[in-house]
C-alpha cells in the first residue's frame, strides 16, 4: 500500500511539474505555436489532476447496481466507487480543449499568411508602427 501511495505522489509532482512548465511556455516564449503547444500541455495535466482527484486508492469498482436491491451492496458502492463527476467534466473539458486548440491554430495559421512570423514581439512592434504612422497621418 506504501507504494501505491508513493506512486501516486511522483504522478502528482509529474502533473504539478508539467503545470509549471506549461505556464512558463505561456508566459515566456514569443512564438505562437510553442504558446499553442504549451497550452495543449495545460489542458491536458489539468484534466490528469482531476481525474486524479476522483479516484478512489480502496479498490475501485464502477457504480453498477446488482439486482435484486441489496442496502448493503449499495452502501459498499458509496465508499469503493469511482466519481463519475470528474470523469464527465473531464471529458467536456478535452473537447473544450480541442476546439479552443483548433481554433487557435487556424488563427495562427492566418496570421503567419499575413505576416509571415508567429513571434508575438515581431507582431507587437509591427502594430506599433502601424499606429504611428497612422497617427502622423492625422496630423
Amino acid at each position: 500500500m506504501d507504494m501505491e501511495i508513493l506512486l501516486l505522489n511522483i504522478v502528482v509532482l509529474s502533473l504539478i511539474t508539467n503545470m509549471i512548465l506549461a505556464i512558463y511556455g505561456l508566459l515566456r516564449k514569443p512564438s505562437l505555436i510553442k504558446k499553442i503547444i504549451a497550452l495543449s500541455i495545460l489542458n491536458e495535466n489539468v484534466c490528469l489532476l482531476a481525474i486524479y482527484a476522483g479516484y478512489r486508492r480502496n479498490e475501485p469498482v464502477p457504480p453498477v447496481h446488482k439486482l435484486p436491491y441489496s442496502r448493503d451492496y449499495t452502501m459498499f458502492l458509496v465508499e469503493h466507487s469511482v466519481d463519475p463527476l470528474p470523469q464527465a467534466l473531464v471529458i467536456t473539458a478535452i473537447v473544450i480543449g480541442l476546439a479552443f486548440t483548433m481554433f487557435l491554430s487556424i488563427a495562427t495559421i492566418r496570421l503567419y499568411q499575413l505576416s509571415g512570423t508567429t513571434n508575438i514581439h515581431v507582431l507587437l512592434k509591427r502594430e506599433i508602427r502601424v499606429e504611428e504612422i497612422e497617427e502622423e497621418q492625422e496630423w
